[in-house]
């Protein structure tokens, strides 16, 4: 399997050359928004990788401000961790940071972790002309969406898929709770009775979905694909647990009780318009919240038209069309700048309303 683990351990490298992987994300805590691992342990956990004829990439996904980046980069050099022959590869979240890298060490791969956001191939286009190497797919892309993607940018920049781990949908550089670092908790609203959510202190507070993502289950159509997977057991399950379910197909419970979510783009078949709904006239490609939606217009549409939009999970409300701005795109269809609308996901589709309805 074309893949990567994240290892946390020097027993974590054992597990995984046992099943014979070959490249490894080590998470490194001075530079990564959650768990990783310390310096000394992350020098021998290199020595042990090396050893192992593993290639490695080191995760440090922080987002820095200003007064952070020269710091950061600071040490940087006095680790000498990015010097030619250790790391393969370094993983960042910061565009900033990535630059800075970039242009001081031009001999690593830099690869761009898009959490969000993301949702166009012109997107990946413009990270590789500002010379990465590699991105890791947004998050809220479709499993049916990703064919589209990988002629955006040519060889050799690559991508990457996480296909099982904890899913991180927000962070904050306050601590929100007197916790220290390395410390998680769980957290469970009064209306939704039994969905935890994971709070995480690292350099930033974490804040992980009651779900984990497990791809598991499309391993058949990825791998026919031009990615390389990532897989992360970070706060689902041990990393031995992970090996033994995604290579041997044992199950596991997970350490926290979080269920595993399958694909959350996908629209489950009873969610599925009946067969004969209108064809939608729009779909929702980008969604910033508080500040405005991007769709893709299939149809003519008049300016205060009622429309039905529907989320790929099947929920329904009105929209009325109101675009601020409308540019070409591809053949047969044309772009809009939208109102954001409280509800609106990413993959959602607009259909007119039954005019006998």
């Amino acid at each position: 399997m074309n893949g990567k683990f994240v290892v946390c351990s020097a027993d974590d490298i054992r597990s995984v050359q046992e099943y014979g992987v070959k490249r490894v994300i080590i998470p490194w805590a001075a530079a990564s928004q959650g768990s990783g691992v310390f310096l000394p342990e992350l020098e021998a956990m290199l020595a042990q990788a090396h050893d192992g004829g593993m290639q490695v990439d080191l995760a440090a996904d922080i987002l820095p401000d200003d007064s952070q980046l020269d710091a950061l980069m600071d040490e940087f050099r006095r680790t000498d961790l990015l010097r030619p022959g250790r790391i393969q590869g370094v993983r960042l979240q910061n565009i900033g940071l990535a630059r800075v890298i970039r242009q001081a060490y031009p001999h690593l791969k830099v690869i761009f972790d898009v959490r969000s956001g993301g949702n166009h191939p012109a997107y990946y286009t413009w990270l590789q002309r500002m010379g990465l190497d590699g991105a890791v797919l947004s998050r809220e892309l479709s499993l049916e969406s990703l064919p589209d993607f990988f002629c955006s940018a040519g060889a050799p920049f690559s991508f990457e898929l996480r296909v099982f781990g904890a899913i991180a949908f927000f962070s904050s550089r306050r601590a929100l709770l007197d916790m220290a670092v390395g410390q998680t908790c769980l957290l469970e609203e009064p209306s939704r009775p039994g969905q935890r959510f994971l709070l995480e202190r690292g350099n930033d507070s974490v804040l992980h979905h009651s779900r984990y993502l497990d791809l598991r289950g499309h391993l058949g159509r990825l791998q026919s694909w031009p990615l390389t997977l990532v897989l992360d057991y970070r706060h689902v399950c041990t990393c031995r647990e992970m090996l033994a379910y995604w290579f041997d197909g044992r199950e596991f419970a997970a350490l926290h009780g979080l269920a595993p979510m399958a694909d959350p783009q996908l629209p489950r078949e009873e969610s599925r318009p009946p067969s004969d709904a209108q064809e939608p006239v729009a779909r929702l490609l980008d969604v910033k919240r508080s500040r405005y939606l991007v769709a893709e217009v299939f149809a003519g549409l008049a300016d205060g038209e009622e429309l039905l939009c529907q989320s790929p999970e099947g929920k329904c409300f009105s929209l009325r069309w109101q675009p601020r701005k409308t540019w070409s795109g591809s053949p047969g269809s044309s772009l809009a700048l939208l109102p954001w609308v409280k509800g609106a996901t990413v993959g959602a589709v607009l259909m007119r309303k039954d005019v006998d309805g």
